[in-house]
């Protein structure tokens, strides 16, 4: 059973949105052409509709079930309910917005469809939330001709479907929505969130069949994460210490991953500074870019050793308990992911250890760097003693 850590509402940072590197959910794809099928370069966006026949995507079969899933079971589907609740009002107010339900700083992430202009229906029904072209991408240009069966899977993505197998691409496609939230909406009540493209891929109501394994969704979806926050980070004018913080936790455990994709991301030198940020988002970029394309499978046990051998660390008395405890925070979202891709009965010898980690690291305020490093040891020893049997 994976752990969850994060089932909240999601928003992007507008300035995260503006960054060169962000992919957004909104842009229209760019025009492109497969023999004589011509694209259009502002393609319609047509709605969740199109797609929910029982002959298509509304069936009732594992093949064709997708559409159905995501009405009756995906959280995406109800992403706009959340704008109306009392919470989400008592947020609004607090920043002076006087409906959630229309502001472009909610809907963006909640119901994206609200600011699409290139739409096929009279009236655009943001109720949906987030529905199958927020992800897939607009689908004029390849509706009709996706299901030819003599169309190959690139043959679709050339028309403008985005390529969601690769996760790389997935990674872009997530994580403004799941991980930026501007200083000031957090501030006024928003929940901190954490992107992590492995689990929040879990806990989806899976309608694909998934080629990636846990620990290459995780690297991936990290490095692309630590290469947004830097971009917040550094357009920011503002000092945002809990930004800033998590940002330095994931810089602080990437290098620490053995695989020839990280061997060459800097060792960052904290705490981070604007002559830092471009050279570290650059080096994230690059990480998810190669990890994407090939991964190998050895990454992962020596990956949990050298994370599990970081327990002395959370002994330094120069380091503070907060940035001790948002590099745990870190730490054991990594050592819950990869461990997924180590045999059964590793993973169950090592799962007591891991959850009693993850509580510990569930505290920030009153987080405890040495009762954390005992028991970060105790999964150092447990290792050993798997890999002597």
């Amino acid at each position: 059973m994976p752990r969850i850590w994060i089932t909240r509402e999601y928003r992007p940072s507008a300035l995260v949105a503006q960054g060169p590197v962000f992919r957004v959910l909104l842009l229209a794809i760019s025009a492109s052409t497969l023999g004589s099928v011509a694209v259009r370069s502002d393609p319609l966006f047509q709605g969740p509709q199109t797609c929910s026949s029982t002959a298509c995507h509304g069936g009732a079969g594992d093949k064709s079930n997708q559409y159905t899933r995501w009405r009756k079971f995906d959280f995406h589907s109800r992403a706009y309910a959340t704008l109306i609740t009392a919470r989400s009002a008592r947020l609004a107010e607090t920043l002076h917005i006087p409906n959630p339900a229309e502001s472009s700083r909610c809907t963006i992430c909640h119901a994206p469809t609200a600011n699409i202009t290139t739409f096929v229906r009279d009236k655009n029904d943001i109720s949906e939330g987030i529905s199958c072209e927020n992800c897939h991408g607009y689908s004029e240009s390849w509706l009709r001709s996706h299901t030819r069966p003599e169309f190959t899977h690139a043959d679709r993505v050339q028309l403008g479907m985005r390529e969601l197998r690769e996760a790389y691409e997935r990674a872009n496609a997530c994580v403004a929505c799941h991980q930026n939230v501007a200083p000031d909406i957090l501030s006024a009540g928003h929940p901190e969130l954490i992107f992590e493209l492995d689990g929040q891929c879990a806990s989806e109501p899976r309608h694909w069949q998934e080629q990636r394994s846990h620990g290459q969704l995780w690297l991936v979806g990290q490095a692309v994460a630590l290469r947004e926050m830097i971009a917040q980070l550094s357009a920011l004018t503002n000092d945002q210490p809990r930004l800033r913080l998590r940002t330095e936790a994931l810089a602080w455990l990437l290098p620490k991953i053995i695989s020839p994709e990280a061997s060459a991301f800097p060792k960052a030198v904290f705490p981070l500074t604007a002559q830092s940020f471009a050279g570290l988002q650059s080096a994230a970029d690059s990480l998810a870019q190669s990890a994407s394309r090939e991964w190998n499978t050895n990454v992962v046990l020596l990956s949990v050793r050298a994370i599990s051998a970081l327990a002395p660390e959370f002994r330094d008395k120069q380091t503070t308990a907060e940035t001790h405890a948002r590099r745990a925070e870190r730490l054991v979202l990594a050592l819950d992911r990869l461990i997924l891709d180590l045999p059964s009965a590793d993973r169950v010898e090592l799962n007591p250890q891991i959850d009693r980690l993850f509580q510990l690291s569930q505290n920030i305020p009153e987080f405890a760097p040495a009762q954390f490093s005992d028991e970060l040891e105790q999964v150092r020893k447990k290792l050993v003693a798997l890999e002597s049997r």
